[in-house]
């Protein structure tokens, strides 16, 4: 691993994400950003790690800065859209998931309710927001 490669870091970080690491990937993901912090795919996962541990602002956070740096990357709304359902934000969730599934029909979002009067049909992903490393 080059320590200085921002994307060795994100690589390294999601196998041990896959594999039940979280610390240890959160802490690649976190040596991702530093060593260059507009590289928005690292917000995305550090995002994912964050909500899996219960820290729903700090998913916020990395999500929200994921989106900023790439505002066309479905994957980051549509890990928006899993943190905001979890936070109990049920329009932003909705509305998150519309924009990810507009930008790709394929990316996982959530099921929102269909008794909360939202655009429910949005919803079909199963996925806690992960994806593969490009």
């Amino acid at each position: 691993l080059d320590p200085r490669n921002a994307w060795a870091h994100v690589e390294r970080g999601s196998i041990k994400q896959n594999h039940g690491d979280l610390a240890g990937a959160y802490a690649d993901y976190d040596q991702a950003i530093a060593l260059n912090p507009s590289y928005a795919i690292a917000y995305g996962y550090r995002g994912s790690v964050r909500r899996a541990k219960g820290d729903l602002d700090g998913a916020l956070a990395d999500d929200n800065r994921d989106i900023e740096l790439n505002p066309r990357d479905a994957w980051g709304y549509g890990n928006r859209a899993f943190a905001r359902k979890d936070k109990g934000d049920l329009a932003g969730a909705a509305a998150d998931a519309a924009r990810a599934r507009e930008l790709d029909p394929k990316v996982a979002v959530p099921d929102i309710p269909a008794s909360t009067g939202l655009d429910s049909h949005v919803g079909g992903g199963d996925a806690p927001g992960l994806k593969t490393p490009h």
